[in-house]
This record gives structure tokens, sequence and C-alpha cells, in this order.
């Protein structure tokens, strides 16, 4: 084993002898592959922004861990050495989501089964925390049922890389409702975070609007929307709920009318799964115009 490589494990293996401590959280750098890799012996690597890469930073993309040997900020090309920290050198996509950062922001194991608080979770201070030796991404969300971040909540799984889909917790993610004195609600709206998988609506009346993250690099990422609270009803003028994003067919779509599935759609059906507790999936394909595109049938 190379004496960059032991020097690295001997860093994260310490970082991860340290007990969890309230601090202050900070995401990890993320960026994209401007150019695809093609070659497992390549080194040099295009990234669409190197600016955050330092010398000895890991690389991490799909499922391979790389270490920074050369930056060049102004071509934004990254000499690497490819399968470091045990994993896998591999061909990767065009614009695949690419994390950076020092290897003590990484880890070799996935959390502690139970509950977490998000601002005492990451021992190293960095999220989410990703596993370089499975591709598994976890976030220890903070926004369970409207609690506070001081609040155990759950830790939820996901995965960016082709063909591994992503994992639907029985905990659903639920955004915090804003209420006035008056019990007034005020029309509530969630941008969804690139490691979310199941978002619940749980307002108690009004609309509820979603927005999607960009695709750009979601390679196998499946995303479900439901009305948890089952307030949606049967008629035309019910509740609705609206996810906005870049999609094959539409660029918004409204649960909140009673109307089967139609046929019709790049997934061979519309979006219209609705009505009351109605639930949709969706996901992004690996394609070159990379958008949401649906699955045959709700969750």
């Amino acid at each position: 084993m190379k004496p960059m490589i032991k020097a690295l494990l001997l860093i994260v293996a310490l970082a991860m002898s340290f007990p969890a401590v309230s601090q202050a959280q900070t995401a990890l750098n993320q960026v994209r592959l401007d150019v695809g890799i093609t070659d497992v012996n390549q080194r040099l690597i295009t990234l669409t922004v190197a600016d955050s890469v330092s010398v000895g930073d890991v690389v991490f993309v799909d499922q391979e861990a790389m270490v920074a040997q050369v930056v060049n900020t102004t071509t934004e090309v990254v000499t690497v050495a490819r399968g470091a920290l045990g994993t896998a050198a591999a061909q990767h996509l065009d614009d695949s989501i690419v994390w950076t950062g020092a290897a003590n922001r990484f880890y070799f194991n996935d959390p502690k089964a139970g509950r977490c608080a998000p601002n005492s979770a990451y021992p190293g201070g960095y999220y989410p925390w990703i596993n370089v030796l499975t591709g598994s991404i976890w976030e220890c969300k903070d926004n369970l049922y409207g609690r506070a971040n001081s609040v155990a909540g759950p830790w939820v799984e996901t995965t960016l890389y082709p063909y591994a889909p992503s994992v639907v917790p029985y905990t659903p993610i639920a955004y915090r409702t804003s209420r006035t004195a008056g019990a007034l609600v005020i029309t509530p709206s969630y941008t969804v975070r690139l490691t979310d998988v199941l978002i619940a609506s749980l307002t108690y009346s009004g609309p509820f609007e979603v927005f999607l993250p960009n695709p750009t690099g979601l390679l196998g990422k499946r995303i479900t929307i439901s009305d948890f609270a089952r307030l949606n009803n049967m008629s035309p003028g019910g509740r609705t709920i609206t996810i906005r994003g870049l999609f094959d067919t539409d660029t918004s779509v409204t649960l909140g009318r009673f109307e089967q599935p139609q046929a019709g759609g790049a997934s061979g059906l519309t979006s219209l799964f609705i009505g009351v507790g109605a639930s949709t999936s969706f996901y992004v394909g690996i394609t070159a115009s990379s958008m949401y595109y649906w699955f045959a049938s709700p969750w």
C-alpha cells in the first residue's frame, strides 16, 4: 500500500474514533464531472469547478474514491490516484455528482442505528455521511414532524449512482408546519434536498408545494411524494400538492383531484396518481437530457 494512502486511512481512522460533539455542521463540497471517465486507468479528470479541491483531498463519485495529487484550477483538471480508500476504479458518466474534501469528512461504515440529532450527528462536522465502501449516503433529518434540529430524528439513506435504488425509510420526512398565533396556515413549501427520498405532506389545510433540486447528475435517484395526512379529497376543488421540477412531459404536477392514472408520457403513464392519501414516485434516468421521469405505478 502506498504511503500516501496509508496516511489517509490513518487520518480517517483517527477521525472516526473521536466522540461526537455538538457543533455547527457544514455541507461537503459538491461539483460534477464535466467530462465522463471512460477508462479505469485514466488519471486526469475534469470537474465543473476544481477550486474546492486541494492536494490530498478525496474526490468521490458513484462508488469510487480518488485522491487528488495535482489540481489545476485554470483548466479544472485534477490528477488523481484511482481506486483509493478500498474502492475500485470504474467508469463514470458525464455530469455525475462528485463530492470532495479532506479524508476525515468521509466514512468507512454506516452510522449507528437509532435516532440522531443533526447538530451533533456527524463526527467530522460535515454532512452528508458518505460510506465510501458502499456508496450509501446518509443524512440525519431535522425536519421530522416539525421538530427542531435539537430533537432526535431518523437517519435516512439514499444513493445517487446508477442502477442502485434509493432506500425509502418507514419514517416520512415532513416539512416544518408554519402557523400564526391565530392558527392561520401559511402556504407551505418545501425545497427537496439532494438526499431526500420521501417527502410527506402534513399540512392541516391549504396547498402544499414541493420544489425539486436540479436533476443534473442524479443518475438513479428516486423520490416519493405522499399526502401522508390524507387531506386531499375527491373533488376538483380539493386541497392540492404541487410538485415543481424539470420533467419529461410537465414542468409542474398537481396531486389534488381524484383521477385515475392516464396513458401517455415517456414512462407510459402521466403523473396523475392523485386523491386521498395519494403518493407518487419518480426518478432521474441516465439520459443526456437529465430530467425527472415517473414510475409506472404509485409507491
